[in-house]
């Protein structure tokens, strides 16, 4: 993970509250901000608001169902709540915590590119080339229930992928082994020069992913974010945290050998029944790693933003 940000804002990272906003392009994208958040000692207390579907993926989603992450219906009638007592619990947390929003509510493919931009003509919007139009109704809200105070930060995180060091990012390639190598490029905004009326917080959403269309554009004529309106930042490679590495050793040790022993014990045991229920467990492995590959999957990403088409 390469990151490129000002050295001043660096030191600062992962030491107070923070809103992050990033595009939501690649089937690898929520991995990627877990290792910025590893990099800074933010991943523990790093939270998001996702859609609802996902509280009942296997293992990831019932651990997020459990640690304070926002299940969203994407009806702000419905949600309005749940993001406001999603933002004063964590404001209450004693460590610094993250809330990361994806502002364009689905990962872009082609024909969504396409509906968002007929959505912007429509509305006399931006029309972007690489971004969606993001959905400020969201964002504002968010904006105008938090207490500037509790969340002084907000970081914008433009991701890319580099096109030949690595291979695309994609669930398949991590299974595969194969190396994938993302960049960001990190902005510091303060939350309280952020308009608290809806109007102003959407222009000021809109101004961000408008930069950063434009950053995303520089990255794919020239392998760089920078350019004469945008500073150029110092690029900064944060080692891995071996405590990660022993926390995920540790638990796999502790969780697999256990598992696949106790799927070994009642394969083996030559009981008819408990032979079934093997292979009943091995069978509702497959489809809960199945079903989680497919929602990261672009391809079977949501509808959602593709009404206006």
């Amino acid at each position: 993970m390469r990151m490129y940000v000002d050295p001043k804002v660096l030191e600062e990272i992962g030491s107070e509250n923070a809103v992050i906003i990033a595009n939501h392009h690649f089937e690898l994208d929520w991995l990627f901000g877990w290792m910025v958040a590893d990099r800074h000692a933010c991943l523990g207390n790093a939270r998001v608001f996702v859609k609802k579907i996902l509280k009942y993926v296997p293992v990831v989603g019932w651990a997020w169902n459990f640690s304070d992450v926002a299940f969203l219906e994407r009806n702000l009638d419905k949600d309005s709540e749940i993001m406001k007592k999603s933002i004063e619990g964590l404001s209450d947390y004693p460590d610094p915590v993250w809330l990361l929003i994806f502002a364009e509510g689905t990962r872009m493919n082609p024909e969504k590119l396409e509906a968002s931009r007929d959505f912007a003509r429509s509305r006399n919007l931006p029309v972007l080339r690489h971004c969606l139009t993001p959905r400020t109704k969201g964002f504002s809200y968010v904006i105008k229930n938090m207490d500037s105070t509790k969340f002084p930060t907000i970081y914008d995180v433009t991701l890319a992928v580099h096109p030949r060091d690595g291979g695309p990012a994609t669930i398949s390639s991590i299974l595969l082994g194969r190396k994938t190598v993302a960049e960001a490029y990190i902005r510091k905004y303060n939350l309280a020069d952020v308009p608290k009326d809806f109007e102003g917080s959407a222009k000021f959403l809109m101004d961000v992913y408008k930069s950063k269309d434009e950053l995303i554009d520089n990255y794919a004529l020239t392998g760089k974010f920078s350019n004469e309106k945008h500073e150029e930042f110092p690029l900064t490679v944060k080692p891995r945290r071996i405590y990660s590495l022993i926390n995920t050793v540790c638990l796999n040790l502790l969780v697999v050998p256990a598992f696949l022993g106790h799927i070994g014990i009642l394969a083996f045991s030559g009981s008819l029944v408990q032979l079934s229920l093997a292979l009943v467990l091995v069978v509702i492995l497959y489809i809960g790693l199945k079903k989680f590959i497919g929602l990261t999957k672009i391809s079977k990403g949501s509808a959602y933003g593709q009404k206006q088409k």
